[in-house]
């Protein structure tokens, strides 16, 4: 059996500078890789593996133990020791322990929906709430409420009111980490069968929770002032995916004799409206609507808003508004879930909300905003003379209607080679753009080279 294993292993040579068990746990791991000990192979005895290395019985038994704790070898009694890993996972583990953190990729201008200006946040201020909260040791103590905390709750209701005039008590709201962890919450408490209709685009992360859980999504066709009503009332659609501030075919608010019709075909079917109001505070061309669920008398909207863009995309909590029916469901089975919001962030925006922050970052947004889409519709202008351009405000970008088709998955790939970022869902003859995170001297360059990339994909 020695001889058999010294032919199985390969030739080894001490190294200065560490220690030797640890050279030889190496060895023998080494040995595996290259394939000359397989997974069920026996290893020398201790007393024969250290005649074999010249060393100590003890510098193979530390050796050993390594490769024990590893999981490379394994130990049975009045045995002996075996190999207990193949040669494929332990080529994988080396892989994951040398892979290194991805280098960020280098963007020069960021187009991208999902991008912010950076510069009118207020990092130092959110920083000082963030200590704030770590030094209170009992509040952080525990995981805190699954429904969100209540200090959070307490001004949000009052926050909500004031911005976009929706009513709701703090024990109605609902806080997770994004709109699509509350509408897994949601669909949870819905009864069943549920239809859920929305416009094209389809609302990815929407529609991630409705094939997750079995749920038929309806397509639904709109008018130049958002869902058609007939083709609504004619559906078998029980649940309503609607963006209030950004609907129809022209990403304008929904009127309010709209919304009031949405409303009424609500209550007539007992439906339910899942109102998205993403961004919805932030108004700097149009004048305030107020949400959609503060005309509805029925209790049939469901309203989910978030900070997102707002703030920071990293700052992930979002909340939702329950109607007195689904928070008794929720109340019923609250035992069963688990905040999925970063208690020290709840806490910290409380006090960021009730000591007037929020309200007065949001005014430096618009105005910001404002300066920005002038401008920036002012460089389409000239380089976009013939398309027509349509400003979805909320969303802090540009809809570009082409008078040409374009292979849009190109230009997004020859954008990317000239490190810009722009969204990978783009249409044939509609090119849609963010100025958000956009400097005022950068946005022309940016346009002038994205300009270059749709003359290379044009079919």
């Amino acid at each position: 059996m020695g001889d058999k294993m010294k032919m199985n292993i390969t030739n080894f040579e001490k190294k200065a500078h560490s220690y030797l068990y640890q050279q030889i746990a190496d060895q023998l791991a080494m040995d595996i890789r290259l394939g000359y000990l397989k997974k069920g192979d026996q290893l020398l005895s201790i007393r024969k593996a250290a005649q074999y290395y010249h060393v100590s019985k003890t510098c193979i038994e530390h050796a050993y133990e390594q490769l024990l704790v590893d999981g490379i070898i394994t130990a049975h009694a009045k045995r002996g020791y075996f190999v207990d890993t193949s040669k494929e996972q332990l080529l994988l583990r080396s892989e994951i322990l040398a892979d290194k953190p991805l280098d960020k990729p280098s963007i020069r201008y960021d187009l991208c929906s999902q991008s912010i200006d950076f510069e009118t946040f207020d990092t130092m201020l959110w920083k000082r709430y963030i200590k704030d909260i770590l030094e209170q040791s009992s509040s952080i103590a525990t995981y805190g409420d699954p429904q969100g905390e209540k200090q959070l709750r307490m001004a949000l209701s009052q926050y909500v009111f004031t911005m976009r005039a929706a009513l709701a008590q703090p024990q109605q709201i609902v806080v997770a980490s994004s709109f699509q962890a509350l509408c897994y919450l949601l669909f949870g408490l819905l009864s069943k069968p549920c239809v859920v209709g929305m416009c094209e685009p389809m609302f990815l992360p929407l529609q991630g929770v409705c094939q997750d859980y079995g749920i038929e999504i309806i397509s639904l066709p709109s008018d130049e002032d958002g869902i058609n009503l007939e083709a609504l009332y004619q559906s078998p659609v029980n649940v309503l995916y609607v963006h209030a501030r950004s609907d129809g075919a022209k990403y304008q608010p929904l009127s309010v004799a709209k919304r009031k019709q949405l409303l009424t075909w609500a209550k007539d079917k007992k439906a339910f409206i899942i109102e998205d109001d993403h961004n919805g505070e932030l108004h700097y061309e149009t004048r305030m609507v107020p949400a959609m669920q503060s005309f509805d008398e029925a209790g049939r909207v469901l309203y989910i808003g978030s900070f997102s863009r707002l703030l920071l995309p990293s700052l992930r909590i979002s909340y939702m508004i329950l109607n007195k029916e689904l928070l008794a469901r929720y109340e019923k089975r609250k035992e069963y879930y688990s905040p999925t919001a970063s208690k020290v962030e709840q806490l910290a925006l409380a006090g960021y909300i009730l000591d007037g922050h929020l309200q007065r970052h949001i005014k430096r947004l618009k105005k910001c905003y404002r300066v920005k889409s002038a401008a920036f519709q002012h460089f389409l202008n000239i380089y976009f003379p013939d398309a027509e351009l349509i400003l979805e405000e909320s969303a802090l970008q540009y809809h570009i209607v082409l008078t040409e088709a374009y292979d849009m998955e190109a230009v997004v790939r020859l954008c990317k080679q000239r490190q810009i970022r722009i969204n990978q869902r783009q249409k044939k003859q509609e090119l849609t753009l963010s100025f958000a995170a956009l400097s005022l001297e950068n946005m022309e360059q940016a346009l002038q080279e994205i300009k270059l990339c749709l003359r290379q994909a044009k079919l």
